[in-house]
């Protein structure tokens, strides 16, 4: 039941935007295969990273031109981690859209970039936020990041900052790069919870 919501909530969201010179028929086909390819990345990343899938859409004036996802991770993650793990998402996903042949002629652009990515990551385990100074929530849209943590004494989120995705990209770069040139033997893997 689960799922059937979702693919229908995706078909809508797309089909209120479509191009008006695409047939019945053809935004059928492109509403199906954007919603198989988003189920199967969904899929993916619930075998990866454990991710729970909240909720997924994508939209468009003429063509495809974003795809959304809202996942839940039980993972507790520093800043770093967390940083990690979003590019990684999303640079996954915008590998996965870009290598379906199927999908490409809907697009509006191609390949489709992180422009073209809404993802929101919530961090919850056993539906508690996680203690202050690890991640609650963040998301990546218009190329920007935003980190925000939970304040359990007065029960909301607080944004930490914002960055764009090409200063994180050149954040972990440089980490990556000092563990290398220190010959540490730091795993680069994420932990797993």
């Amino acid at each position: 039941m689960k799922k059937f919501f979702i693919i229908i909530l995706f078909g809508l969201m797309i089909n209120g935007n479509a191009n008006p010179t695409r047939s019945e028929n053809e935004r059928i086909k492109m509403n199906k295969i954007a919603g198989q390819v988003s189920v199967n990345f969904s899929k993916k990343m619930k075998e990866k990273f454990d991710f729970d899938l909240l909720g997924m859409g994508g939209g468009g004036f003429h063509d495809l031109n974003t795809l959304s996802f809202h996942f839940n991770c039980p993972m507790i993650l520093d800043v770093f981690e967390a940083r990690k793990l979003i590019i990684q998402v999303v640079d996954e996903f915008i590998n996965d859209i870009n290598s379906k042949q199927n999908i490409k002629l809907y697009l509006r652009n191609y390949p489709f970039t992180v422009n073209n990515i809404n993802l929101l990551i919530g961090f919850k385990k056993n539906n508690q936020y996680p203690i202050e100074g690890k991640v609650a929530f963040i998301s990546c849209s218009n190329e920007k990041i935003d980190y925000a943590t939970f304040e359990h004494e007065k029960n909301h989120l607080t944004n930490i900052f914002r960055e764009t995705y090409n200063e994180a990209l050149q954040i972990i770069s440089k980490k990556n790069n000092d563990n290398t040139s220190n010959s540490s033997s730091i795993n680069p893997d994420l932990p797993s919870s």
